[in-house]
Parts: C-alpha cells; structure tokens; sequence
C-alpha cells in the first residue's frame, strides 16, 4: 500500500469512527422522515462495523430515499464506496451532503481524502482550506493540507501548516514527521524517474 493509499485510509478511518460515535442528525432538526433516515443510518452503521459495506449502502439508499435532504445519508454512503474502492461515487456523495450542508467539515476533509488519493492535489488543497476555514482548529486538517502542499513544491506554505497541526495538536508529531519524511522521500524517488 503506497503512502497515498495509507493517508487517505487514515483519514476515513478516523472519519468513520467519529461519525460512529456521534448521534446522526445531530445539527439537523428531527422529523418523521429524519426520523426514519436516521434508523436506517443507525442500521447502516452496524452493517459498516461487520464489515458488510454493500448492506450499509443498501440502508443509506433508503435513508436517502426516506430523507432526501439528510447530508448524514449522503455522507455514510460516500465512506462505505470510499471503503469498496468506488472513488467517483463517493465524490459524488461528499459533493451532494456538502450542497445540503456547507458546514459539513468532515465531508470537506473526507472528500479531500479521496481526491488526494486519486491525483487531484489542487481541489484537495481546496478542501483542506474550506475545512480550516469552518474549523480552524481541525489540526489534521493542516497536517494534511501540509503534505499536498509539500508534494506541490510550496514549502513554506507546508511548513506553515505543520507547525499550525502541532500547535493544536503535538500528540501528531511523531506521526507527521513520519508521514513528511514518507512524502519526501516519495518526491525524490519520482523526481529520479
């Protein structure tokens, strides 16, 4: 597994257990129909937990069709396609919750997680920017925006951001000097061929 494929599965997987352990709806009043996406999503979840990504989206889908204005829905779908490697609809999906809810920072920063790994640093950048911008202190945010940056040779701007991930967050520092040193030596090693 190349470096790109373990940060973007670092990213979601640490996404997906935030968003387990949160109640969904939370920021969104609590209707029948969200009512009813919201036990589909809550089934969904479980189905996530076994490991059984093709039956979560099956109840999203029909969170979806319950509730179609639920960014919840749009979004756990997205990380189970993520998971089954069906990046262009889980773009889609990440795309769709963020129309419904623009504050939606771990949509921004999953999103990113999956362009990054498909070769898009500039929207990812983008992403990672919106994401700071709602929640400036998300330090993986800037840990991460900091290693597209790297790769696009703006140095300075990625240093900036490391240090910003650090001052948040210094239990990342073994891990992000890790991840850079990965990163630079990835660089090099394409930079010879």
């Amino acid at each position: 597994m190349n470096r790109k494929s373990r940060l973007a599965n670092l990213i979601i997987f640490l996404s997906t257990l935030c968003r387990l352990s949160l109640a969904t709806g939370a920021a969104q009043p609590l209707t029948a129909r969200s009512a009813t996406a919201s036990s589909y999503i809550e089934r969904g979840n479980a189905w996530v937990v076994k490991g059984e990504r093709e039956r979560a989206i099956a109840d999203y889908d029909l969170a979806i069709a319950s509730d179609p204005i639920f960014a919840q829905g749009y979004y756990n779908r997205a990380i189970a396609r993520y998971h089954l490697k069906d990046y262009e609809r889980a773009v889609a999906d990440f795309i769709r919750a963020i129309q419904l809810d623009p504050h939606f920072i771990r949509a921004y920063v999953d999103r990113d997680a999956v362009r990054y790994l498909k070769g898009d640093p500039e929207r990812a950048e983008a992403d990672f920017s919106r994401a700071i911008e709602l929640k400036p202190h998300l330090a993986d945010a800037y840990a991460q925006r900091g290693l597209v940056r790297l790769q696009q040779g703006k140095e300075a701007e990625a240093e900036k951001d490391f240090a910003r991930c650090l001052a948040l967050n210094g239990n990342l520092q073994a891990s992000l000097e890790r991840l850079v040193r990965e990163t630079k030596a990835q660089m090099a090693a394409q930079a010879l061929r």
